[in-house]
């Protein structure tokens, strides 16, 4: 029942030897249950359990007192650290952050309901993303719907997917113009080496084409923090000779000026460290996970500047690579072979002469301030320190 209540009728496997006695267990009997699709438990009738299916799935009813309920009671412990919400007043761009059923991996969507013209700067071994070559110079236009990062590694591009085809059908009554077709480049991070550390996660789910239509619906001017979107799973400090793996998570900050609003997000999956001041921050958080061997091509951090600064497509560039080239302040070793990081810088401002090289200059610096502190604020956040 505990199941039941928490999940509802997710998907379960299961295999028990056939006796006779239809779906009751017998003495003797070892079952099998995939609870959460993923974690394993095995018991016999002597700890009581009936079984009954609803159509392809099977629900398990427990007694509460048995070994078996105080197991997949420990797997269904709700995460108790407190939510950290960042609010911005960002004309022209929404946020979403959905997590799949088994909170194992996730999604976030950075929404331009009215376009913004936007540049990227890759770096590393291992960059996977999608639609990037819109943005390259000499494509037809930089300008594009939206942005998604999301878990699952290359299998969670289609969390991109659901996003074009939820713009898509609301411009039905622009059937047949060129520019009714979304432009949604997709980025990914490498979860499953996290998912490990977590008991009762899913180590198969990925997001889907599904779950980026849900996060249409989900959709505000507030970010969540830590551990949540595409930063469910992720980790940090996996190649430290001096201990394991700590949460990443997902981080955001925010900072309106008087020549115009930065607004900054980061997917924290580095296979280095974060530095506080110089200091590695991993020492102060009790480690997840020894390190060793799990450091290879399971890493990538995603981040993105958004501004209601005017910027041609030369600014965006410069602005991308200046304020990824700044993250290497907080993220030791960062863009490695075993990275796969990539930094979006966004425009929301179409009108206009492009601003001047004094107002860019402050934008670049602030943005690289900000940058680091929504870094920090994920990391703190996911491992549960104040930010």
């Amino acid at each position: 029942r505990e199941l039941e209540s928490r999940w509802g009728l997710m998907e379960r496997e299961f295999a028990a030897a056939r006796t006779g006695r239809g779906n009751q267990l017998s003495a003797g009997d070892q079952s099998r249950v995939r609870i959460l699709a993923n974690r394993q438990l095995r018991f016999r009738s002597d700890e009581p359990g009936k079984i009954r299916f609803v159509e392809n799935e099977v629900v398990v009813t427990i007694s509460k007192g048995s070994a078996l309920a105080s197991k997949v009671k420990a797997f269904l412990q709700p995460d108790t650290r407190a939510k950290v919400e960042v609010a911005f007043d960002m004309p022209g761009l929404q946020v979403a952050s959905i997590e799949d059923s088994t909170r194992s991996t996730g999604a976030t969507l950075f929404r331009f309901p009215q376009g913004a013209n936007v540049a990227y700067d890759a770096r590393g071994g291992s960059v996977a993303a999608s639609e990037t070559t819109l943005l390259d110079a000499g494509s037809y236009s930089n300008e594009i719907d939206g942005i998604v990062f999301a878990g699952g590694s290359t299998m969670g591009l289609g969390a991109g997917d659901g996003v074009r085809q939820a713009i898509f059908g609301s411009r039905a009554g622009a059937a047949g113009a060129f520019d009714m077709i979304p432009s949604v480049p997709t980025a990914v991070v490498y979860d499953f080496g996290g998912r490990l550390m977590s008991p009762g996660t899913d180590a198969l789910v990925y997001p889907t084409a599904a779950m980026g239509e849900q996060l249409m619906n989900h959709l505000r001017s507030s970010f969540s923090m830590g551990r949540a979107g595409a930063g469910r799973s992720t980790t940090a400090n996996k190649i430290s000779s001096e201990g394991g793996a700590i949460w990443g998570g997902q981080g955001a900050a925010f900072g309106q000026y008087r020549w115009g609003r930065i607004f900054v997000a980061v997917v924290v999956n580095p296979v280095g460290d974060i530095l506080h001041n110089g200091t590695s921050l991993s020492v102060k958080i009790k480690k997840l996970a020894q390190s060793g061997g799990s450091a290879a091509k399971q890493n990538t951090t995603l981040s993105l500047v958004v501004t209601d600064v005017q910027l041609d497509r030369n600014q965006l560039n410069r602005l991308s690579k200046s304020v990824h080239t700044n993250m290497a302040q907080t993220i030791s070793p960062f863009h490695t072979y075993h990275d796969g990081d990539i930094n979006f810088a966004a425009s929301l401002a179409k009108d206009g002469r492009p601003v001047d090289e004094n107002v860019e200059w402050f934008l670049t610096q602030e943005a690289s301030r900000l940058m680091k502190e929504a870094i920090l604020g994920a990391v703190k956040t996911a491992n549960g320190v104040k930010p």
